[in-house]
């Protein structure tokens, strides 16, 4: 067991349950400590935009409510990632970074910098958990990339299911140091003057928790006429799960595990769950496009 702690990066992965980073940082016995940076640099133009930045204060504090029950803390802090991770990993004389990949074009790049320039000063373990399948793992029969989907969702059902999920670690211990952290509402996320965020809180709740519930109402209550619900607006018939994907509040293999558990249970619901887990692979559809072409957002492939 060793005395230096593990940074374990937060990202697009706000939860404790099905991850793959949080275990491993667990499994080496050392201090943790759980890390997001509220980062306007790095996305460049793509920074977060109303709405999302409205969500992460909620899905924040929900983590470092997570967080204090295991007996941990959300650390907070704000400027370049880079910057940020090599002076927390000097004061606190780190050992390790553990994140899950990125995928969007400023992702990668940062990832690709960090390994640049704190390589050799930390160890850095990057994690697969933000999608089903890696891009690399769906390629044509000419080791191409799929630039339509049909012909990418038939070789995905060639694949293996998702596996198992991971449990979530009933506590993190040894404790991790103190180390000095920003308080969430200096972020300034919320909106102050107008507060049009009245109606997103009365109808939306970010946070794990929130996910769960959002994942077990669908489930129970939307699932079995999905196919056709989802096309008429008048009706509840979506699965309202995209920001809770959006912010890793819950990964999309337990989304998928649960469909599949609805469905080995209730025939009636096989039309209806298939129709969802083809608009979950169309997510990962969307990464896999990101993946390969990165100019896909302002430029046709």
């Amino acid at each position: 067991m060793s005395s230096s702690p593990v940074i374990l990066w937060y990202r697009d992965d706000l939860r404790l349950a099905d991850h793959a980073p949080l275990l491993a940082a667990v499994a080496t016995g050392a201090p943790i400590i759980p890390l997001f940076v509220f980062d306007e640099t790095t996305p460049g133009k793509w920074r977060l935009g109303g709405a999302s930045r409205w969500w992460l204060h909620h899905s924040l504090a929900a983590m470092a409510a997570d967080l204090a029950r295991l007996g941990s803390r959300l650390v907070i802090r704000r400027g370049d990632s880079l910057e940020v991770i090599g002076t927390l990993a000097r004061q606190c004389q780190a050992q390790a970074l553990y994140f899950h990949r990125g995928y969007e074009p400023f992702q990668a790049a940062l990832e690709a910098r960090l390994w640049q320039e704190l390589g050799e000063k930390l160890e850095i373990r990057r994690f697969r958990g933000r999608l089903l399948q890696e891009p690399e793992q769906i390629r044509t029969g000419a080791g191409e990339p799929f630039r339509v989907f049909t012909p990418f969702w038939k070789a995905y059902l060639r694949l293996s299911e998702p596996g198992a999920l991971l449990p979530t670690p009933a506590r993190l211990a040894p404790p991790p140091p103190e180390v000095a952290g920003l308080d969430l509402e200096s972020l300034q996320l919320r909106p102050q003057a107008p507060d049009w965020a009245v109606g997103p809180g009365a109808n939306w709740r970010p946070g794990e928790a929130g996910a769960q519930s959002r994942l077990e109402t669908f489930c129970e209550e939307v699932l079995r006429d999905y196919a056709e619900g989802r096309d008429l607006p008048a009706r509840p018939g979506t699965s309202r799960l995209s920001p809770h994907l959006h912010f890793g509040e819950i990964s999309p293999r337990q989304v998928w595990q649960a469909v599949r558990g609805v469905q080995a249970i209730s025939t009636a619901t096989t039309r209806g769950g298939d129709a969802f887990l083809r608009e979950l692979v169309w997510r990962d559809f969307s990464h896999h496009l990101l993946h390969h072409w990165p100019g896909l957002p302002e430029q046709p492939f």
